[in-house]
């Protein structure tokens, strides 16, 4: 979890699908079951939405990014968030997973109004590492955007599209953006593109 203070605190957090990321072989298993699983039921079963929802309510954060998301958890997550104060939610989809046709998703949770921008045909592949959603909201007290991006793995020829695009849509923008997510590669790697 990384927090920016921007005359209020922003957080982005990557769930993982809300699944267990301190085991080697529960993330393997958990990322078969994502991509490979075809029965949604089996899928969920194995996510910890509440240890979420933890980490999001001990950020107190105005808004917060949460990066994979597995259609059909969203739902639970605003269930949830709600509870702790938030009450605005934005989604951007990336791409299905093969087997049960679920959308991976980014959700913004805001504790302020914005409105949600169209991004445009963010470009995905359908299939593992295929690249999240883009989320872009417009924020007018104060006034600033923000933008939650989940990039596909480098080693697809489409993530430097992905980073076409990205590049380009920022460029469009004016006055003040942040911009958090999974962009798999380190800051340092991608901070000329921008």
């Amino acid at each position: 979890l990384f927090c920016f203070n921007f005359l209020m605190r922003v957080a982005v957090y990557n769930q993982m699908f809300a699944l267990n990321g301190r085991s080697f072989w529960a993330n393997l298993v958990g990322h078969w079951a994502v991509h490979y699983q075809k029965n949604p039921e089996k899928i969920w079963k194995r996510a910890n939405i509440p240890k979420t929802m933890e980490v999001i309510k001990k950020s107190n954060a105005a808004i917060t990014g949460i990066v994979e998301v597995l259609e059909g958890q969203e739902e639970e997550l605003k269930s949830g968030l709600t509870e702790v104060g938030y009450g605005f939610f934005y989604l951007g989809k990336g791409h299905k997973t093969k087997y049960s046709g679920l959308y991976v998703q980014e959700l913004i949770a805001s504790k302020i109004r914005g409105k949600q921008q169209d991004t445009g045909n963010w470009p995905v592949e359908h299939r593992l590492g295929g690249g999240g959603g883009l989320a872009h909201v417009k924020f007018s007290k104060p006034n600033f955007h923000l933008i939650l991006a989940h990039l596909g793995l480098p080693s697809r020829k489409y993530y430097w599209k992905q980073i076409k695009f990205l590049g380009s849509y920022l460029g469009k923008l004016k006055g003040q953006v942040i911009i958090l997510g999974d962009f798999n590669f380190s800051y340092q790697k991608l901070k000329n593109y921008f």
